[in-house]
């Protein structure tokens, strides 16, 4: 009889609760395999203590994304025939996957006198009207000023609402250090995917040999860039500092900003309705364009332009900035502590400061001058 192998494409947190809500509890084939050892020493290791393994008639084996990661000089065209042996040992005709590298996908395909082979694609839903709404909102409520850039965002969004085309969304936020381009798409992300954790890479580390190793995929048990792709949990993908990333790391996303694939020395991932938001520290388009070369350039669908925030924005973030810390202060300190004699520094200094960053660590320094006082720790003059 055919064993049945069902693969999906999914986190293994996700994966592992679908299992159990469909079939009950499984048997996890990570424990057949030790870390640093080959298949044939897991192989022989699972052959003598095979029998304190509990199964029943519905038991199920899977395997999550991780399992590939446990070799350091891992056979993948020998993986078909070792869980063979472990599922005849097992009474198991049922195999669930996460994530197989493509190259057990073709071990499997290969044998289809011994497995039945299934492929399960993880869809992504619509975008729908209520959440660009609710993205409009949240954006108005927590991002001042920058009407512009909301606008091209939103704009280039609402493709979704009318197409069926499966290519993601690929947006650049350019402007000044500091006007909120990181902030911005952390809201897209949070109102577009609430709760979920979405992926963030600072293109600005990509600078060594391992860095190229972890993009273009090397050695199955280090981390690399498709494994991170593999585990998201929301469709938003954040590459921040553009601006920094080396040029000749540049091709190894032309295939995932046109087609939403992208392809490494041992998996294919599929973004389907992905959303990828670059920010970087251009003044323009013509200086973003020279700097990362038209190959790229050419990829993106927008480029949402932020501006230098005015007094008056720096007036409103200040303020917006003091309520939040008003919410962390602890209660022994929170009487110490005078709103209106910072606000009223605000007013006066608030429009002088760089960015918003510097804004925030001159209310930390206003906030814990107080502190200080009230607790007869004097500064120097």
């Amino acid at each position: 009889m055919k064993m049945k192998i069902i693969q999906y494409h999914s986190n293994d947190k996700k994966f592992q609760k679908l299992l159990v809500e469909k079939f009950g509890e499984g048997i996890n084939l990570n424990q057949f395999f030790k870390e640093n050892k080959s298949v044939n020493e897991s192989l022989e290791e699972f052959a003598n203590r095979q029998s304190s393994v509990n199964t029943s008639e519905e038991s199920y084996l899977y395997g999550l994304t991780s399992l590939f990661s446990r070799f350091h000089a891992f056979v993948f065209e020998d993986f078909s025939a070792f869980v063979k042996v472990i599922a005849n040992f097992l009474s198991i005709s049922t195999i669930f996957f996460n994530n197989l590298p493509d190259r057990v996908i073709q071990s499997l395909k290969a044998r289809p006198d011994l497995f039945e082979f299934s492929d399960i694609q993880q869809y992504s839903k619509a975008i729908t009207v209520q959440q660009i709404k609710r993205l409009q909102e949240n954006l108005n409520l927590e991002i001042i000023g920058q009407n512009k850039a909301k606008k091209r965002f939103l704009l280039t969004l609402g493709r979704y609402l009318y197409t069926t085309d499966n290519k993601p969304l690929v947006i650049a936020f350019i402007g000044p250090q500091g006007v909120g381009k990181t902030e911005m798409a952390k809201v897209i992300a949070n109102s577009l995917f609430p709760r979920r954790k979405f992926v963030r890479e600072q293109l600005s580390m990509f600078q060594n040999d391992f860095s190229r190793q972890y993009l273009f995929g090397g050695s199955n048990e280090i981390p690399t860039f498709a494994k991170t792709l593999l585990q998201r949990e929301s469709n938003v993908v954040l590459l921040d500092e553009l601006n920094l990333l080396p040029v000749t790391f540049s091709s190894a996303f032309y295939q995932l900003f046109d087609d939403g694939i992208f392809e490494d020395h041992s998996y294919t991932v599929r973004m389907n309705k992905a959303i990828f938001i670059c920010t970087a520290n251009y003044s323009s388009k013509q200086e973003m364009a020279h700097a990362i070369g038209f190959p790229l350039f050419s990829r993106f669908d927008a480029i949402c332009t932020f501006s230098q925030l005015t007094p008056g924005d720096y007036k409103t973030i200040a303020e917006h900035i003091l309520a939040k810390k008003v919410t962390q202060f602890s209660k022994k300190y929170s009487k110490s502590i005078n709103i209106n004699e910072i606000q009223s520094q605000l007013l006066s200094e608030s429009g002088i400061f760089p960015d918003v960053r510097n804004l925030s660590h001159y209310i930390d320094d206003l906030i814990t001058d107080q502190v200080f006082e009230k607790s007869g720790i004097h500064l120097f003059k």
